[in-house]
This record gives structure tokens, sequence and C-alpha cells, in this order.
């Protein structure tokens, strides 16, 4: 509100001041006129207005007998020795009516985890970047003891939490500890059941075992690669792919030893109308026992005896001798 006259004294504490003989910028000399302004040897920065300077009992007036400049103050006539000094800082407190306060205001560790309440910071408090990253994890909170989080949405704002468990102290050091040396035994669980997961990047997963605990794979690559890098076909011998079973497991392996795919079950066509091979591409050599001939009129079986072959007719169980002439 107006007022007349000197800008009034701002409210607050009357505190002694240190005897500036003992303040480390030496004693009352005749010469000297600088000393050092402190409070429980901490500086001071007060107005000269907010001050009582007595030498030898005498008040000593401003700006006629002396200006403060930050934490010193200058006597227009150096203080003559053997004189006495008591000085009272009256009513000086920090200004935020420019709405901050500077570290000059604040005597060093003036402000510890005493003087945090929960909740007593909240996001209409802080200035633009006022808050730096790294001021936002335990390591730089008031204590290690404390952690700077986000409360409801409801309330909004900041809030420091206790930290009962180092596991929760979510500073860059542990993080880089935690992805740098791995997660031991623990095991880590991304999303719950049902959410999707995106990986927008390359995934490269080097552990011993992957496993898929899906109903449905679906991969969109047209071609999957086995054995990367692995080496020759003695290296990848007995590779392929292996159905679990509770009874035999069904495999397809490639043998190097045979140079061919080996399938441990049979090999069933869906329908009769697929053909093994075809006129323009068919099969080299055909090696196999009997040779079983089904079709809708009839069933026969070439049967390889040592000497000749017969022919088994397996709808009536009739068997024909193959008259065969020996050509020379």
């Amino acid at each position: 509100m107006p007022y007349i006259g000197h800008a009034p004294t701002n409210a607050g504490q009357f505190v002694l001041l240190d005897d500036i003989e003992t303040t480390g910028t030496g004693a009352f000399n005749d010469s000297r006129q600088t000393f050092n302004l402190k409070v429980s040897s901490v500086s001071v920065s007060p107005s000269a207005d907010n001050l009582l300077i007595m030498l030898s009992g005498i008040v000593q007036e401003t700006p006629g007998s002396y200006t403060v400049s930050g934490s010193t103050i200058v006597f227009d006539d150096a203080p003559e020795t053997g004189m006495t000094f008591y000085g009272i800082l009256m009513g000086q407190s920090a200004s935020v009516g420019a709405g901050t306060i500077t570290t000059a205001e604040m005597a060093a560790n003036s402000v510890d985890s005493d003087q945090y309440v929960n909740g007593s910071i909240d996001v209409e408090h802080l200035a633009d970047n006022s808050i730096d990253e790294a001021s936002l994890y335990a390591d730089n909170s008031p204590t290690n003891d404390y952690a700077l989080t986000a409360k409801s949405s409801a309330t909004g704002g900041l809030t420091w939490a206790a930290v009962t468990d180092t596991n929760d102290d979510v500073s860059i050091a542990n993080l880089k500890t935690r992805l740098a040396g791995g997660f031991g035994s623990n095991a880590v669980t991304i999303g719950d059941s049902g959410d999707t997961v995106t990986i927008a990047g390359n995934l490269q997963v080097s552990g011993t075992t992957v496993t898929i605990d899906a109903a449905t794979l679906d991969v969109e690559d047209i071609n999957i690669t086995l054995g990367n890098g692995v080496g020759n076909d003695a290296a990848v011998n007995n590779g392929g792919i292996t159905l679990e079973s509770t009874g035999t497991d069904k495999t397809i392996l490639w043998v190097d030893a045979d140079d061919a795919w080996t399938f441990n079950q049979h090999i069933f066509p869906s329908s009769n109308a697929l053909d093994l091979g075809g006129a323009s591409d068919p099969w080299r050599n055909i090696y196999t026992s009997d040779l079983h001939l089904t079709n809708e009129r009839g069933s026969w079986t070439v049967i390889e005896e040592e000497d000749y072959l017969t022919l088994r007719n397996n709808k009536n169980d009739k068997v024909y001798k193959l008259v065969m002439e020996e050509i020379e």
C-alpha cells in the first residue's frame, strides 16, 4: 500500500551480528574500514536500514557513518584501536517480491529434509526449467532417503516420498548399473496379460533359450533362417525342426552323412489330387521296397522276388508272375 518516507523495513527476527573484529578481516587499527558481516559465522547481506551499529556504545548512522555492500560494511572513518563493536540485524527477511529467493539470501545448509513437508512443493510453485533432470532422482533429494514423486492426478503437484527399498531408487546411476550388470536372478515382466508391447526397432536376444508362450506365432517374413553363421554341412548336422510330443518327437532333420533331409514320421498328401514330382520335374530315382499302387479302380502291389517280380491284386488277393525275357 502507499507510504510516505523511507521504504519500510522487512519483518523478521532480530539477531546479533558476530563481532566484526573476529571475522577474519582484521581488528580495529585506525586504518581498516571494510569488515565482513556474519551471523553465527555465516555471511549475511542485509539492507543498511535494517542494521543497528554501535562502536564503543555510540550509535552509527547510515549513510553518514557507514554503507553496506553485499555482506560487507564499509565505515567512512576507520574505527580506532580499542573500540568495541555491537551490531543487531533487525527484522531482515528474504524478499520474494520478484518471485525468487537467491542463494545470497539463504545461509549455507539452511534447507534440509526437515524443511520439506509432503505436498509443500507443487507444480504451481515451480518455475519453468527450475528443476532439471538430475534433481528428480533420489540421489539429489534433500536426503538419500527421499525421492521426488508425483502426487495423484486429483491433487496434482509433487511430493517427497520416503524410499524404503533401495531398488525403488530410480536414479540414473542405478538404472545404468541395472542395465549394464543385468537383473541377476530377478524376472522382469513388461506389461500385463492382454497388453501389446511394441518394439519399434530391431530386437537382439543374446541369451541361451528363447521361450515363446503363445497360442499363435505369426511371422511376416516368408523365409526363416536356421543356423545363421554356424558353419558348413557338418556343423549343421541334425539341425532342423522338432515337434515335441509326450510320445515320440516328430522331426525333420538334416543328416550330413546322407546328404539329405530325414523324416521320422510318414508323409501324407492332404488329398489324392497331389503329385509327387511332375512331368517336367520328375524325381531322378525312387528307392523303395514293395510298391503299392491304388486308385479309384484298382489296388495292386508290386513285389520284388529274388529272380522275378510279382503283382498282387489286393482286391481278390490273387498273385501274378511277370514274364520277363532276358535281353543280351
